[in-house]
């Protein structure tokens, strides 16, 4: 069969062409905040849920990113065994916005709590962590904010002699 000019080869018209690449972009969108709806929920799985509570303080986060996913990221991790019973509490920020900051933020939460598994001391946790994010995140991308504190329980008594509110 020869095409024409009001009939392009496979035996569609011009204009079922046009109305076609429309619908195929709406399905990919309807696809896409499908799928990035799942990985909120999964972001979100990965952090925190509650309250953690030790000694006199409770500690408790939350994120809300600029668009579905991001880079925003906290953790409270007891340190199992520990006979100080001390706990680490991350707080950082992937640089940028979107999937690759929250890939990123999984990949750096991913490590910590293996390294911290591994019951190092808190200078050897941090240069492996630093180490591990270095070697397999991309040039363009670094993480900042980042904040790992190990304090241990009695340092959430309370101060007798601070004013009370």
């Amino acid at each position: 069969m020869r095409s024409t000019p009001s009939q392009p080869s496979g035996g569609r018209s011009a204009s079922s062409d046009r109305v076609d690449k429309p619908q195929i972009r709406w399905a990919d969108r309807l696809s896409l905040t499908g799928e990035l709806e799942v990985a909120r929920e999964i972001q979100l799985a990965m952090l925190p849920t509650g309250t953690y509570t030790a000694a006199d303080a409770e500690i408790c986060g939350v994120t809300r990113p600029a668009n579905t996913v991001g880079g925003d990221f906290y953790d409270v991790l007891p340190l199992i065994d520990d006979p100080e019973q001390r706990v680490i509490i991350t707080i950082g920020d992937v640089a940028r916005k979107g999937s690759p900051a929250a890939l990123l933020m999984a990949l750096l939460l991913a490590v910590l709590r293996t390294l911290v598994d591994e019951k190092l001391e808190a200078r050897a946790l941090v240069a492996r962590l630093n180490t591990q994010i270095c070697r397999h995140s991309p040039g363009s991308r670094f993480t900042d904010d980042l904040t790992v504190l190990v304090l241990k329980r009695a340092a959430f008594a309370p101060d007798a002699s601070a004013p009370r509110a």
